[in-house]
């Protein structure tokens, strides 16, 4: 079940539609705008606007299949139905919104959930001319799909290794050329320091750096100490001729001394620190020359101390990944000639299973076109050799001709007998189809009258499988619906349509319509005969 609710749709304003399972036909007179409902629901499924109007178009889908539940999930939006697509166009602002259970989304993937629901009256025509369509039909006519699956497994294991081996090619064609840079820059690094050992050096270069400053202050410190103890040592004599003439005084010659004695002693230790300042030659030589190779990696790699560790480890994971180049490479050439023989093994299984079925698809789709009014059609189905593929190494043509003359590619045959094998593929695959909804927008357009019953046939049995749409200006077809849907056009400025759902009379009336005059009784009972024939449920 299949609900559109339009608003801003030309000449209908806002409508709703209903569409149910089964075959539901659409019909009204020329221009009465059957087309264009047909557009906005091609619309909601992400198709072309049908008009320059602004347009609002939601379809709600009653059930989702499990494909569509997949591509929710995976674009994580709620799988649980309804599924409710709406689309919105602005012309003014020439843009378009689409949202999908609700949420802001893409048009390129309402249409990816499009191809999972339906099947519209251009697609299916191509079905004529489209060997990778086909092929999907033929394999799900022939019972493939698990085989399918598999192979496009192996299929994808098998590029992706491909493409490892073709870069560990072009590396160990660069191989050589690659370990000579890399043993170049590996020797640079041969003696960078650990990270506490260029702490030190580090400590060590600045010092050796402020080393005659350092030397100029001592000096000068020294000279202005040796001054004070001169100046304190003459006031200690003083102080103790002083405590000879008063006791008295005693504790502070004590106490004067003890800070001679200090200073004395602070003098030396200044003196003995300074004369260690002087560094040995060779260690001096060796801290500039490690300190002088470290600044320049840092300038070369544009990165401090810590960043040369990374490189360092990144190279020694380069160095150690060439050298491991050659057994990576076998390894991957292993994998690539063990998953082209699986590939191989696989696509053979499938071109014999297919060649099994192509002359069975091919006499039913030309029983069918028998039943179409074409009695001497020849319909040849052939496998062709394919460059490999997901699915294998096969592509699928369709040859015809309606008179059993020479076969040619079925996509050059005429608008009718192109409209025809399109129905005679949809009968053969019906329950292949993995679409829910197909609509026909006057599919019937190019066949003749006495055709007209067996396409309404035809889709009354598509009808079992799908909820099928045929915008139809056949009688015939009409009266094989199990829904009837009528487009009105409504007398007065502006020009109005609305959507009749017809029962009963209203629907006799209808057919009679169509067959050229509602009033006449005779016509009437030929449309009542062919609603019986149809064996209708009316609604």
């Amino acid at each position: 079940m299949f609900t559109l609710k339009a608003r801003g749709l030309a000449y209908f304003g806002e409508v709703t539609w209903e569409i149910p399972e089964g075959f539901l036909a659409v019909t009204g007179e020329t221009g009465a705008g059957k087309s264009l409902l047909a557009g906005s629901l091609r619309f909601a499924l992400g198709g072309d606007l049908p008009t320059g109007d602004p347009l609002d178009a939601t379809l709600v889908v009653e059930e989702i299949s499990e494909g569509v539940r997949q591509i929710l999930r995976a674009h994580e939006l709620p799988d649980e139905a309804p599924l409710i697509l709406r689309r919105v166009w602005d012309p003014e602002r020439r843009r378009g919104r689409v949202f999908i259970q609700d949420t802001p989304a893409t048009l390129r993937l309402l249409r990816k959930i499009a191809d999972s629901l339906a099947l519209f009256h251009e697609q299916q025509e191509n079905l004529v001319g489209d060997p990778e369509k086909l092929l999907s039909l033929v394999d799900a006519y022939a019972g493939l799909e698990a085989e399918r699956r598999k192979i496009r497994e192996v299929y994808e294991a098998l590029s992706r290794a491909q493409r490892e081996l073709q870069t560990l090619r072009e590396r160990f064609a660069e191989k050589r050329l690659r370990e000579e840079v890399l043993a170049h820059e590996r020797a640079l690094f041969a003696e960078l320091p650990d990270p506490e050992a260029w702490k030190e050096i580090s400590r060590e270069l600045d010092r050796m750096e402020h080393l005659q400053e350092l030397a100029t202050l001592l000096r000068e410190t020294g000279s202005a100490m040796q001054s004070g103890t001169d100046a304190l040592t003459e006031a200690l004599r003083r102080l103790e001729e002083a405590a000879n003439l008063d006791p008295g005084l005693v504790p502070a010659r004590d106490e004067l001394a003890r800070v001679v004695d200090l200073l004395e002693e602070q003098k030396r230790d200044l003196e003995r620190y300074a004369d260690g300042l002087e560094m040995d030659e060779e260690e001096r030589v060796r801290l500039q020359t490690i300190g002088e190779r470290v600044r320049s990696l840092m300038l070369r790699y544009h990165t401090d101390f810590e960043g040369l560790l990374a490189v360092r480890e990144r190279l020694e994971k380069e160095w150690e990944e060439l050298s491991g180049l050659e057994a990576r490479l076998q390894e991957a050439e292993t994998r690539v000639e063990k998953l082209s023989g699986t590939y191989d093994r696989l696509a053979g299984g499938l071109t014999q299973a297919r060649e099994a079925v192509l002359p069975e698809i091919s006499r039913k789709i030309q029983a069918h076109l028998k039943k179409l009014r074409l009695p001497r059609a020849r319909v040849v189905l052939i496998r062709e050799e394919a460059p490999p593929g997901p699915f294998g190494k096969d592509r699928i043509h369709l040859l015809f001709h309606a008179h059993g003359d020479a076969l040619m590619d079925a996509s050059r045959a005429s608008g009718g007998e192109r409209a025809r094998l399109s129905l005679a593929l949809l009968a053969v695959f019906s329950g292949e189809l993995a679409v829910p909804l197909v609509v026909l927008d006057e599919i019937d357009a190019a066949v003749g009258g006495d055709t007209a019953h067996a396409v309404g046939e035809m889709l009354r049995d598509l009808g079992a499988h799908h909820s099928v749409v045929a915008i139809t200006h056949w009688p015939q077809v009409a009266a094989r619906a199990r829904t009837h849907h009528r487009v009105v056009k409504e007398e007065g400025k502006p020009v109005r349509m609305r959507l009749q759902v017809l029962s009963g009379e209203d629907r006799v009336v209808e057919i009679a319509r169509m067959l050229g005059d509602p009033e006449d009784p005779a016509v009437l009972q030929v449309a009542r005969e062919l609603l019986g024939k149809g064996e209708v449920r009316a609604g």
